[in-house]
């Protein structure tokens, strides 16, 4: 596949201790060479396909990195009936694909993707919350796109594998995310999608609430809340297996 690497802005920022910051927009020139001695923000507003770590500075990762992905929420006309609070993970993933697919999401299309889609699922005998491994079956079937399951990740793979273009689908117990933005306790189970960082937190865009575009979560917060959906022990979240799904396009 091709290599790509857009670079269309570079804004250097003088700061009083003397050092220097550089902000990428990432947009359609390639193969740019990045001076080691500056800290580096990235936002991809394009597919990377290649799957080339093109941020890394020196040998490290950089202080913060973003892809930019569009947002609607799991119930984007308001509707939260319950198709639309189990739609987590339906929502991920079609944000996921429009990224990908570099197409236009809009609260109308959000809308019927989510119902065809549910739909799907049904006739395969999902039950109204799917695991990770039904989430990388629907992936491939349903969208065309390939995943990996990775288990126990660190803060540093997960980094790794967005600065390598791959978005990830996090499932969560999501009442141990702590979104004041949930109704009530928020939701036993829950997915969302991860697309960058800054600082020592992550970026996501959670479609469990309306303000979930670029919602920021500590990585302890993240990566303590990460958890399979088990479908044994009276749908235990809390004990399942720590795993994200890597998307690889």
């Amino acid at each position: 596949m091709k290599k790509f690497l857009f670079i269309s802005t570079l804004l250097i920022i003088l700061t009083g201790c003397g050092s220097q910051r550089v902000s990428i927009v990432v947009d359609d020139v390639k193969n740019k060479v990045l001076d080691s001695i500056y800290n580096v923000e990235t936002v991809v507003t394009q597919p990377i396909k290649d799957g080339t770590d093109y941020t890394k500075v020196g040998g490290e990762l950089p202080d913060s990195f973003k892809i930019e992905v569009a947002f609607a929420s799991q119930a984007p006309l308001g509707n939260w009936d319950y198709v639309h609070e189990d739609a987590c993970e339906e929502a991920s993933m079609i944000l996921v694909d429009y990224f990908y697919k570099e197409k236009k999401i809009t609260p109308d299309l959000m809308e019927k993707e989510i119902l065809k889609l549910v739909d799907w699922e049904t006739l395969r005998g999902y039950d109204y919350s799917i695991d990770t491994l039904q989430t990388q079956t629907t992936l491939k079937e349903y969208f065309k796109l390939n995943s990996r399951i990775v288990e126990n990740p660190s803060v540093d793979d997960l980094k790794k594998e967005l600065v390598a273009g791959h978005l990830i689908i996090v499932p969560a117990a999501g009442r141990m995310l702590g979104n004041p933005n949930f109704t009530g306790e928020g939701p036993l189970y829950h997915m969302l999608v991860l697309t960058g960082w800054a600082g020592d937190e992550f970026i996501t865009n959670d479609v469990g609430t309306r303000k979930g575009k670029d919602y920021r979560y500590s990585y302890k917060v993240l990566m303590d809340a990460i958890h399979e959906w088990k479908t044994d022990a009276n749908y235990e979240v809390y004990n399942g297996a720590k795993k994200v799904i890597v998307i690889d396009y």
